[in-house]
């Protein structure tokens, strides 16, 4: 089983990706944490949003497909990728279920104000759950790119977490 780990910055996702996986004894696979060892040091001044984009969804189709062999050894895999938008989350879906892949979607459903509250602790503690510093620009821009998941885009693998 592959579970996606979904919410909006701050929301939780990395630590209850880690819950999740030690209770159904899977692996973390995390955009941020791939982004951050991967390509962030590699970034030029000026880079744009699109270098950012193209990178993370290679790391994401990579990281399914990884998913999709441990599936087949019966190694649950657990994905902390954001799945912010629907166009993203569509590809996702797409392409574990033509790789014949079961999988269940968690979305942490934060309000706002105690997202940003964790970001600016999570910035200034740099613990077990920080990647890279998440800036008040970056959390708008998610915010505002944001498509919520409603029950007919997911008829029988949603979970809906309040976090």
């Amino acid at each position: 089983m592959v579970y996606i780990i979904g919410g909006l910055p701050g929301a939780g996702k990395s630590t209850y990706s880690k819950t999740l996986a030690k209770k159904v004894k899977g692996i973390v696979f995390a955009t941020d944490v791939w982004m951050s060892e991967l390509f962030w040091m590699d970034k030029s001044p000026g880079e744009d949003l699109q270098w950012a984009l193209e990178r993370t969804d290679r790391c994401e189709k990579r990281m399914m497909r990884t998913c999709a062999q441990l599936n087949e050894i019966d190694v649950s895999s657990v994905l902390d990728i954001g799945f912010v938008n629907l166009k993203w989350r569509q590809k996702a879906y797409d392409l574990l279920n033509s790789l014949g892949v079961d999988f269940e979607v968690h979305f942490l459903d934060v309000d706002k104000e105690t997202r940003w509250k964790r970001v600016q602790k999570r910035n200034s503690e740099k613990g077990d759950t920080f990647s890279f510093e998440v800036t008040r620009d970056m959390f708008d821009f998610m915010d505002q790119h944001y498509d919520p998941i409603d029950e007919h885009e997911m008829t029988g693998k949603l979970v809906r977490v309040q976090n």
